[in-house]
């Protein structure tokens, strides 16, 4: 009994499961992004959404944002007039756990119109509990921004601290 109990405690450890979900942008595709910039995040996450949008034919604007934690959602707030130019904004939140070293344990990017009334795409990512959590945050994002614009993943598995 004993045996069995420590080999479902090594196979949760091994083989936790992490969830994504993506809804891609429809047609016309934004061309110009505004991202309001999330000062609670690393700046890393911030530069690797900028990688992707760039990777798929978008150019990038940093404005500045301001997120407001209200019953578990985050409500962000921009200044309109930092809006020129762009068709769509971006807003993101990213969390770091430490569990035998620091990774994403969360990752939400969503796009809204430049009203901010419809959100056009959105890539959610959860780690799981097992060591498939430990991949890299820049890859992940990258991965994230592509399955927006309708990229398929690779299939060869991120597992890098």
């Amino acid at each position: 009994m004993i045996k069995l109990i420590l080999v479902c405690c090594v196979a949760s450890l091994l083989f936790g499961c992490a969830t994504q979900n993506v809804s891609q942008f429809s047609n016309p595709k934004p061309s110009q992004i505004c991202i309001a910039k999330h000062d609670a995040v690393k700046d890393s996450f911030l530069e690797a959404m900028q990688e992707g949008f760039t990777k798929n034919n978008a150019t990038t604007k940093v404005i500045q944002g301001t997120y407001v934690k209200k019953n578990n959602m985050y409500h962000p707030t921009i200044n309109k007039n930092d809006l020129s130019s762009c068709d769509a904004i971006a807003f993101y939140v990213a969390n770091w756990t430490w569990d035998l070293a620091m990774y994403m344990s969360f990752a939400n990017i969503w796009i809204t119109d430049i009203d901010m009334t419809k959100k056009i795409a959105q890539a959610t990512y959860q780690a799981g509990g097992g060591l498939d959590k430990f991949i890299s945050a820049r890859e992940k994002t990258l991965e994230l921004v592509d399955q927006m614009y309708g990229v398929e993943p690779k299939n060869d598995k991120n597992t890098s601290l």
